[in-house]
């Protein structure tokens, strides 16, 4: 597997307003070799993925205890090698598997204290939805062995929660963080319609 991106930061209105956009390459190649029973010979098979995703996040500072971004992603999700080869044991392999193929829509805000005070501490709420292709997930079977496939369409809907603070005892850090994640399948196709 192979990621590479590069990006365009603007900031703008003197540092209040800063644009992101950027473009991804995936990559992937998966190579199995099988020896064939009763002789010597060995069978390959071979598959690529190849796939451009891209985004745009926009930040905006109203002040500087306020900040609120706005992010969109097309974006693809390596299968791993786990889910390709499964674990030899309880997990078998399933070397169709697809990568995730998802448009990603996020909105968060940050709420901060003012740097010059002794106590420091940061609040974050952030909501996100994705509509995801052939999203990956573990099946099980009825023979005590799971196998990794990908229902056609799927939605999720998130609300992550974050706080920190710090300056109440000298070199101690306090981070909490919640997130809640809601996957719901919605193929219209394939397997996992019913």
């Amino acid at each position: 597997s192979w990621v590479n991106g590069i990006e365009y930061r603007a900031d703008l209105k003197e540092g209040k307003l800063q644009n992101v956009l950027f473009i991804k390459n995936y990559w992937q190649r998966v190579r199995t070799e099988r020896e064939i029973i009763g002789s010597e010979q060995v069978s390959v098979s071979e598959r690529k993925i190849s796939d451009i995703g891209w985004g745009n996040n926009l930040r905006y500072n109203f002040s500087n205890k306020l900040t609120a971004k706005l992010s969109y992603e097309y974006a693809l999700r390596l299968p791993r090698p786990d889910e390709i080869f499964g674990d030899g044991n309880f997990i078998v392999r399933n070397l169709d598997l697809e990568a995730e193929r998802g448009h990603n829509l996020n909105l968060s805000a940050i709420l901060r204290n003012p740097a010059s005070s002794n106590i420091q501490w940061r609040l974050e709420t952030a909501g996100s939805f994705r509509s995801i292709n052939d999203l990956i997930f573990l099946v099980a079977a009825t023979d005590r062995t799971s196998a990794f496939d990908n229902i056609n369409e799927a939605t999720s809907v998130g609300i992550e929660l974050a706080g920190e603070v710090s300056g109440l005892i000298e070199g101690l850090k306090i981070s909490l963080n919640s997130t809640y994640q809601d996957f719901y399948n919605n193929a219209a196709e394939g397997d996992f319609a019913r």
